[in-house]
This record gives structure tokens, sequence and C-alpha cells, in this order.
């Protein structure tokens, strides 16, 4: 089974973790990590512990709120050099429902692109999808 980190500033990635969990129950092998008031060497060091604990062999994916944040840098750095270790930036509900929903039927880098299209596939202006011309008016 793939493991999971979800790194982010404040609370997020805790309340996108029990938001997921509300829906499809507790999961194993997901943990949560916020960066905010805490010194980089320790964050480094949270996060390499964080993903030795997850990967029981089939690798972790970490997802973090945006790219070139202090989460994403440290993450990056943390996952240098392990194959079986990737970073995903922009994370949301629907890439995390994905990532839960198969993280034990795929390989970490196809979970990767899964969870990709799923971020960007639920990613729209709804005024316009439901009024279908692209216009508020209608």
């Amino acid at each position: 089974m793939i493991g999971v980190l979800i790194a982010s500033h404040g609370a997020l990635a805790m309340e996108l973790q029990k938001t997921a969990e509300k829906i499809i129950g507790p999961q194993p092998q997901v943990a949560t990590l916020s960066t905010s008031g805490h010194p980089r060497k320790q964050l480094r060091d949270d996060v390499e512990r964080l993903i030795a604990s997850l990967d029981s062999g089939d690798g972790v994916l970490v997802m973090v709120d945006s790219p070139g944040g202090t989460p994403a840098n440290i993450c990056l750095e943390a996952a240098r050099g392990k194959d079986k270790v990737e970073v995903l930036a922009g994370v949301n509900l629907p890439m995390l429902m994905c990532l839960i929903d198969r993280k034990d039927q795929e390989t970490v880098h196809s979970l990767a692109q899964s969870a990709v299209s799923a971020g960007k596939a639920t990613i729209m202006n709804l005024t316009e999808t439901i009024n279908g011309n692209g216009t508020k008016d209608g």
C-alpha cells in the first residue's frame, strides 16, 4: 500500500485529511504535517521520519499546498534520491480522494498521474459549466 503525506501551511493538510475521512472513513498510512511555526531543520527531520514511517515498500506520495512554498521545498529535499517518493503540488480534496481510493491498486508513479488528473479534472468554473455557454448571464 502506498503511503500518503499531506504537508501544508497552517491547518490545511489536517483539515483535508479530516474531511476525506468523514467521507470514506479512517485511512491507514495517511499522515499530515503543518510547516507553520517550526524551524526548517526540524521540519526536514519530521518529513523524513514521516516518509520512512509511511513507506511499507510501495512508496509514498507527498502532497503539498503550493509549489515553491516551504512545504514543497522541504518535501522535495526529503524526497530527493528516493525512487518511490513523489511530491505533488496543489493538493485538493478530489486529488486526496483519488489517492485514498487507489493507493493499494497502483504504483506510486501511476498513482501520482491519476491524482494530478483527478485534481485537474475537478477544477472548473461551475457557473460556466451550468450555463453551458461560458457566460454568467446565459
